[in-house]
């Protein structure tokens, strides 16, 4: 009996993701078709992977709310919750042991990615132990290092293994953050002891040995990964934050081996604002039928819509219309004529890239005021209005703009703007936003160069910009490679393009495949037996970084391709046999 080889590189959430398909789709199948699968993930916890590593401290916290983490694809779920549970089940499920260890941390809106991760590892076991008999899924804990044709298949050439005896039939990329790319903080020398280039595991990353207490520390990046990395420095070397006589605000003491500052430099200086709390809105009347239109509206553009025309109206009036649901209830109702004027004057320049920089005390003011906002403390203004409007619409954005839903002309300015409205829409939890205030206040991070620092140097670093220069004895890049494979330098991707296998669409950054993920070639032909879902597919799919199984039907549609393939190649295996049979 044939048997079809399937490879997935990657086994983090989205490789999980396509393997809890393909288990489900085989054991429904009627065929007495035979799977051989491999996941191949160099990472100790398989599902988790390293983002969402079960032994990250408690401290780094999720970024994303966890009531819509769930292993099982949300339209076939089933009801046995024991052996299907989505994330917020299993917490119940789970309590006692996680809050043993965790505390009340464990039961925010936004725990500790640790807890994350374990009930990701939980149900990447539990999906393994659910292959049918005709399945045999085994992880392989090796980097795969390249991916070449092989007969009628494909070979893996993984780290400590060297090539695949066998071809496999069906190989699918699902991998996460590369390695190596263009715009790495090349002048950091990688042999350097006072360099890290990356801030993953933080306990390795950022330790003692490698960043010395009392150090002053540039950090390149002003993002989540910058937050993460600021209390891995404080949080993670003793130091402790308390709680203020303000619902908000919080205070930090120094731990024994704290650094003595952190200098977080970017180009344009605009910070991330706080997310509000999840429940900020779940009283307001009238707010989901607010999305439920501004959805309708976008996925029912034109084809040939123009972003300005067409989709920043949507943009404004859901904004506009949110602020007055929120506010009608109360004493003060917020003019709507000038916030109106504000956000479309805002989302303009985000479209055209020309908003202003801001100086260090606008930064704090405007993560300050985020807060009081998301927190409830404070009345909402047009930052917050359209953070909400991309956040609620953003499932119909993915939809409409995904694919060849926006022309190449217009999709760099569709990257401006969302890039802006991610700034506002997806930032740190309220608890990161206050403890990284209270960093501010204590002296800790230092904005002097966030705007316009360049840093100078090999071995020895000076931050300098407008403000003058600062001798600093380490240097931290945080910001991670992008999405997509433009840029990278790494196989096996970029293996895979220089031999067209695979291409980049047109005028994007990620790789151009088909609904079911399949990778489009050089050619312009499905490349058989190659796909790709996550990040490495960015912009031909949006927002990949996401642990939503709502927004995405590539594993789903892999999966049924795959085991259609298995069904019609069993059946032609089994029809010469039939027809000897009749002959004899």
């Amino acid at each position: 009996m044939s048997t079809l080889r399937v490879a997935i590189v990657g086994a983090g959430p989205k490789g999980m993701s396509a393997l809890e398909r393909l288990v489900h789709h085989a054991s429904h199948s009627t065929s007495r078709a035979m799977y051989e699968v491999d996941l191949y993930e160099p990472h100790r916890s398989p599902g988790a992977g390293p983002i969402y590593d079960p032994r990250h401290p408690a401290y780094l916290r999720m970024n994303i709310a966890a009531d819509i983490v769930d292993a099982w694809w949300t339209p076939a779920r089933v009801p046995d919750v024991a052996s299907h549970p989505s994330f917020g089940t299993w917490r119940s499920l789970q309590l006692p042991s996680i809050m043993k260890e965790f505390g009340d941390a464990a039961l925010d809106a936004f725990p500790p990615r640790a807890v994350v991760g374990r009930y990701l590892e939980h149900a990447f076991a539990k999906i393994v132990e659910s292959a049918p008999e005709s399945m045999r899924a085994r992880v392989v804990p090796h980097r795969v290092l390249d991916i070449e044709p092989m007969g009628a298949g494909w070979g893996i050439r993984a780290d400590g293994l060297g090539m695949s005896g066998k071809p496999y039939d069906e190989v699918l990329i699902a991998t996460g953050h590369a390695s190596e790319w263009s715009d790495a903080l090349t002048q950091v020398s990688r042999s350097s002891p006072s360099s890290v280039t990356t801030v993953f595991p933080v306990q390795e990353q950022l330790s003692r040995e490698r960043v010395a207490p009392g150090a002053a520390v540039a950090v390149r990046g002003f993002a989540l990964t910058c937050i993460d990395a600021a209390l891995a420095l404080t949080q993670g070397r003793g130091g402790s934050f308390h709680a203020l006589d303000h619902p908000w605000r919080l205070r930090y003491e120094r731990g024994p081996d704290d650094i003595l500052c952190l200098l977080p430099f970017t180009r344009s200086g605009r910070p991330m604002l706080s997310k509000p709390l999840p429940d900020l809105l779940a009283n307001v009347d009238g707010i989901s039928e607010i999305t439920a239109r501004g959805q309708e509206r976008i996925r029912a553009l034109a084809a040939s819509y123009d972003l300005r025309v067409d989709l920043l109206p949507v943009l404004v009036d859901t904004a506009v219309a949110s602020i007055q649901a929120v506010t009608s209830a109360g004493d003060n109702p917020v003019s709507l004529d000038p916030l109106r004027a504000d956000a479309d004057e805002w989302l303009r320049g985000a479209l055209d890239g020309s908003l202003s920089s801001v100086d260090g005390d606008d930064v704090v003011s405007q993560i300050a005021k985020s807060l009081e906002i998301g927190c409830g403390a404070a009345a909402p203004h047009a930052l917050w209005a359209l953070g909400h409007a991309w956040r609620s619409l953003y499932p119909a954005i993915v939809d409409r703009v995904g694919g060849n839903g926006l022309t190449a002309v217009a999709w760099p300015a569709f990257v401006r703007l969302a890039t802006e409205l991610e700034r506002i829409a997806f930032g740190p939890p309220a608890v990161n936003a206050a403890k990284l205030l209270a960093l501010v206040d204590a002296g800790i991070v230092d904005l002097t160069h966030l705007h316009g620092g360049r840093l100078v140097g090999v071995e020895e670093f000076e931050l300098r910009s407008a403000a003058g220069s600062t001798r600093v004895d380490a240097v931290v890049d945080a910001v991670l490679p992008p999405p997509g494979i433009v840029g990278l330098s790494t196989a096996p991707l970029a293996t895979l393009l220089a031999a067209g296998a695979v291409r980049p669409r047109h005028g994007r950054r990620g790789l151009d495949v088909l609904d079911d993920g399949s990778c489009v070639g050089a050619n312009g032909v499905a490349t058989p037996g190659l796909a790709a879902i996550g990040r490495p597919t960015e912009d031909s799919t949006i927002g990949n970084d996401t642990l939503s199984r709502r927004m995405h039907p590539l594993a789903e549609l892999w999966a049924e391709r795959v085991v259609a393939r298995a069904r019609r190649e069993r059946s032609c295996a089994a029809r010469p046999r039939a027809d000897l049979a009749r002959q004899g």
